[in-house]
């Protein structure tokens, strides 16, 4: 796919939690991309050009919007002066990036598929989800694997529990390493929690921190999962 460099205004700003918001974009023409890819947001506030890269959240089907989820880091250059924006200031993005995407060709396809996230890096396993649940000739069972330090910050907590009800075939594990006294599901970190992967007959896709991604990706390995069927993108 081309890279190309689009015009658009923020259509939506809403509030996730305290210091995550979601950024629908509105874009001046259509971008094609795969699940799973990023792109380059590029803003300017008080004459400062700003460019980062973040993950779409949103569907493929969708070519004229792009949902961006993004963290507030108080000290970042960047971040802070994007939460000051407001709906139909404009923006830009530049895409579609990256490699880590649903394989739909994959001559290594496997029975079922594992999405295993931490935080934001429910971002682009949100797409891929989409994409497979919008497509009726794949019914392979899914199993979302989604670690959180928090259970009242929970990214598309209502979404993802909705889409479990709608859709036989996904299961929702949702994993709180500071939980509350009155959180009654998984605690711990996701890597303490793989008992929910078919090692041996799942592709598993991986988002989050660098230590997160490779402590999951060593111990699937460790239990029998094929190599070259683990996909990872890592957030620095």
């Amino acid at each position: 796919m081309a890279l190309k460099t689009i015009s658009g205004k923020f259509a939506k700003i809403e509030n996730q939690t305290e210091k995550t918001k979601l950024f629908t974009i509105e874009l001046d023409e259509e971008l094609e991309f795969e699940s799973g890819q990023f792109v380059n947001l590029m803003f300017e506030h008080e004459g400062e050009k700003h460019r980062k890269p973040y993950s779409i959240a949103s569907s493929k089907v969708n070519k004229d919007i792009v949902e961006l989820t993004i963290n507030l880091v108080e000290d970042g250059r960047s971040t802070p002066k994007l939460f000051l924006k407001q709906v139909g200031d404009e923006c830009s993005i530049m895409g579609p990036l990256g490699l880590f995407k649903l394989q739909q060709d994959n001559e290594l396809k496997k029975e079922k598929i594992t999405l295993i996230g931490t935080g934001t890096g429910i971002a682009p396993l949100r797409s891929i989800l989409f994409e497979l649940l919008s497509n009726s000739k794949d019914e392979r069972e899914i199993v979302l694997l989604f670690g959180n330090r928090f259970d009242n910050e929970i990214l598309f907590e209502k979404e993802l529990k909705d889409l479990e009800e709608s859709y036989p075939q996904l299961r929702l594990v949702t994993v709180v390493s500071r939980p509350s006294e009155t959180w009654e599901g998984r605690v711990g970190y996701v890597q303490d929690n793989l008992d929910v992967i078919d090692y041996l007959n799942s592709e598993i896709y991986i988002c989050g921190r660098p230590e997160m991604v490779t402590a999951v990706s060593d111990k699937a390995i460790l239990n029998g999962a094929d190599v070259d069927s683990i996909y990872s993108e890592k957030y620095v």
